[in-house]
């Protein structure tokens, strides 16, 4: 939830947080060629999809799986931009260093919620905490504008307990088209697997058969 106020929102935060929130800021202070940004309305360009690509794809998640890497996610995320520009509901959120994204935001609003779809930081810049810092931005922002009641990081990352974010109950959601084949082939193993996590005698059948189906090492 976005606090009432900010700066009583940040002194209950811990200690060794606050000071490395503080640090990052100075540092930041330090440069001229640092800027945050906030692209909504007719500014969020759908196009800016292709530079998060470029972001993401140079840290971490350019060996785990990067969104450029999926063709199918990748089609799907371009549509779904396309429509949220349309409605006005798309948003990116930016720290720009020397005219470079450090830090970026895919962001999209449902009513005075703001989900944080997919997010990425410049790994060159990691002693500055870009992410942080703009999360810290979007967060004061939002205080200021109250435009905003919620930001959604949707996911769970250990990160989110430095901001003592609250965590929320969530439904996963599967469509299946009512033919036999995906009933048979996608829906079936799904309610199989979903009745085994609800059982613990299945849950323990399961592993002991996963671990007597492993192949042996002949060394």
């Amino acid at each position: 939830p976005v606090p009432a106020d900010l700066d009583a929102y940040l002194t209950s935060l811990g200690a060794n947080f606050r000071r490395s929130l503080r640090k990052a800021r100075n540092r930041l202070r330090a440069r001229s060629d640092a800027v945050f940004r906030h692209l909504t309305g007719a500014d969020a360009d759908p196009h800016y999809l292709d530079t998060f690509m470029d972001l993401e794809a140079a840290g971490w998640k350019g060996t785990m799986g990067a969104l450029r890497d999926e063709p199918m996610m990748l089609a799907f995320y371009r549509a779904l931009l396309r429509r949220l520009a349309r409605s006005g509901r798309l948003e990116w959120h930016m720290l720009e260093i020397a005219g470079r994204p450090a830090a970026l935001h895919l962001g999209m609003r449902t009513g005075r919620a703001l989900a944080l779809v997919r997010i990425a930081y410049d790994e060159a810049h990691a002693r500055l905490s870009p992410g942080t810092l703009l999360l810290a931005d979007l967060l004061e922002r939002c205080v200021e504008r109250r435009d905003v009641d919620v930001i959604d990081c949707i996911t769970n990352a250990p990160w989110h307990d430095r901001w003592d974010m609250e965590p929320a109950a969530y439904r996963a959601v599967q469509i299946h088209a009512r033919r036999p084949l995906p009933l048979l082939l996608e829906a079936a193993p799904l309610g199989l697997r979903e009745g085994i996590r609800r059982w613990p005698a299945l849950r323990a059948l399961a592993r002991r058969l996963r671990r007597t189906g492993k192949p042996t090492s002949d060394a």
